[in-house]
């Protein structure tokens, strides 16, 4: 537990460090800051170095051999989902985690204080208590001894209500706390398949060099111009951009045409008017507005 708090405690300790230094402008900063983000905030390098360390460790112990079985998780997008439906509310879980271990606390305290003489989970002490209470009690969702209290306490008497109380106020603050925990990591993935199906729209409806727009373009109904999918494979087929500028690139200058040289200047002035922006040959031939 304790090397377990202390990771907890290192890694939000590297994190605090990382959100201080907001422009890293000496070489120690600039190097913290590389090996942060390349290290915690790539998944491609941090997934890999992981997989290898399993790959080491396994020749050591083979239970870190059935770990690789996770890597399943950088090759499915919907599993990488539910991992960021984890790690996305993970300050507000663990805020929920910590109010459900100070219930803990206070509840074997004060079942230790009231019902140790009631058989009270074969606990004498408060720390022996709360763990028997975090390891029984908090995944059953309910107090240790509560049978044991209904056949004995059958006559309604005050002991048996304190105690019947005590069990039901645990039940619904348990019940509670984990509806939660279950809400934010529901909502978290809901948040996350709306921004998938958003940039699956963009992609599939939106040209990446123009910008134009599926159904806009469709509703000019241009007679003779290619369809939306045609444009975007082939005049505006966005790797023919690429392949132009990597031309340029490699062609001498003094070879340049008068077309080339236009982008060529359009390039080093950071100027787009060499892309055809929100039009295609086929709007401008026909006058149609967009």
């Amino acid at each position: 537990l304790y090397a377990f708090l202390g990771a907890v405690l290192f890694l939000w300790f590297l994190s605090c460090t990382r959100s201080y230094i907001v422009v890293p402008d000496t070489s120690t900063t600039r190097c913290y800051s590389l090996v942060y983000d390349l290290a915690l905030t790539k998944p491609f390098f941090r997934d890999n170095a992981a997989l290898i360390t399993c790959t080491i460790l396994g020749f050591q112990s083979n239970e870190f051999f059935s770990l690789m079985l996770l890597d399943i998780m950088n090759n499915s997008p919907l599993l990488a989902n539910i991992l960021k439906c984890i790690f996305i509310p993970a300050p507000k879980l663990i805020m929920v985690f910590y109010l459900l271990i100070a219930s803990s606390v206070l509840y074997a305290q004060f079942g230790l204080k009231h019902f140790e003489d009631e058989n009270w989970a074969d606990c004498h002490s408060a720390m022996s208590c709360f763990w028997y209470t975090l390891y029984q009690a908090v995944p059953a969702k309910k107090m240790f001894g509560h049978a044991d209290v209904t056949n004995r306490g059958v006559d309604g008497g005050p002991d048996f209500q304190l105690r019947m109380l005590f069990d039901l106020v645990w039940f619904i603050w348990n019940f509670l706390l984990f509806k939660v925990m279950t809400g934010l990591i529901l909502s978290t993935f809901g948040k996350l398949r709306a921004e998938d199906n958003y940039r699956d729209n963009i992609l599939k409806n939106t040209g990446f060099v123009s910008g134009l727009e599926r159904a806009k373009y469709g509703d000019l109904a241009l007679y003779g111009a290619p369809s939306y999918d045609e444009l975007m494979m082939g005049d505006q087929y966005h790797w023919n951009y690429v392949n132009l500028v990597l031309h340029l690139l490699k062609k001498n200058p003094v070879d340049y045409t008068g077309c080339e040289t236009f982008v060529q200047e359009c390039l080093k002035n950071n100027d787009l008017r060499w892309l055809p922006a929100k039009t295609s040959f086929a709007i401008q031939l026909s006058g149609a507005v967009y």
